[in-house]
């Protein structure tokens, strides 16, 4: 596959040096940036968006119920910033929206680093049409309690007239706060790549149909 240069960037606030137990604990698991599956329909009908969620790396001692509750919060702070940082582009993506759950720092930072954290810089792209977002929570419970969370994720969308791919992944640092999570850190890598092209999985489909066919045949 032909990819285009990949940008990064990473930013965490002070509060990262109690939490690096979890964030250098992770940092060696986080898979490269490939094309996810395709989910999406190859028009440009809207198609619904859901993230997947699950559970990482544990430290400390968190029972199943609590972990369980963990990577549902998490994912759905995770999940939200998503879906309004990037299913839409230009002018309609909401930069408040998508970074409510963010620190002050970490939002100023995000603003910033708008181009890679949302879909903001993007121009003429159109609607956008999610192919797969997933996410695993990495949890720390130090004493059986839990102080900290790293999100993991990876998100694969294109636009709507399938001429743009996009790849994004990387981390969120989150911390528990009165009104659930925030996020106070993040590292991002983004990348382009060729969009899924329209009919390509029923066009494959159909010659793997065709070559089975074959072979029974020749029994």
């Amino acid at each position: 596959m032909t990819r285009l240069p990949r940008r990064g960037t990473a930013f965490a606030a002070a509060l990262i040096t109690a939490l690096s137990p979890l964030a250098a604990g992770c940092s060696g698991d986080d898979e490269p940036l490939e094309p996810a599956a395709a989910s999406a329909s190859p028009t440009a009908e809207p198609v619904e968006f859901v993230v997947r969620s699950d559970v990482g790396k544990i430290t400390g001692r968190v029972g199943r119920s609590e972990r369980r509750e963990v990577v549902k919060d998490v994912g759905r702070v995770v999940g939200d910033w998503m879906e309004a940082s990037y299913l839409s582009a230009g002018k309609q993506v909401d930069l408040d929206a998508a970074l409510a759950r963010f620190s002050d720092d970490a939002a100023a930072q995000a603003r910033r680093d708008r181009s890679l954290l949302s879909n903001a810089a993007l121009r003429g792209a159109g609607d956008v049409v999610p192919r797969r977002a997933t996410v695993k929570v990495d949890v720390l419970a130090p004493g059986g309690e839990v102080a900290g969370a790293t999100a993991r994720f990876r998100i694969a969308f294109d636009t709507a007239d399938r001429k743009r791919g996009e790849l994004v992944s990387g981390r969120l640092m989150l911390t528990p706060v009165k009104r659930g999570w925030q996020v106070f850190g993040y590292s991002v890598d983004r990348g382009a790549a060729p969009a899924k092209a329209a009919g390509k999985d029923d066009a494959s489909k159909d010659d793997a149909s065709k070559d089975d066919a074959g072979k029974k045949g020749q029994e």
